[in-house]
């Protein structure tokens, strides 16, 4: 499981790329940030899942603050 944040000045993208053995955890994590934090999410891939978050930088970084403590970094 890997989290990539991107962050320029104004707006911020994080990358979350994990395995399907991870999906429950990374689920969970991923609903309680689209509570937390106005964000938008999109996902791919079967197998090998990719989930995109984007949005204003306050937004992200709230964002990857719960990524970071639910499901760990890198």
């Amino acid at each position: 499981m890997k989290i990539e944040l991107k962050d320029d000045d104004k707006t911020a993208v994080i990358t979350v790329t994990s395995s399907w053995l991870n999906a429950t955890n990374v689920n969970g994590a991923i609903e309680m940030v689209k509570l937390i934090a106005d964000v938008e999410v999109k996902r791919s891939g079967l197998f090998m899942r990719t989930t995109t978050i984007t949005g204003s930088r306050g937004q992200v970084l709230a964002a990857d603050k719960v990524l970071r403590r639910h499901i760990g970094g890198a």
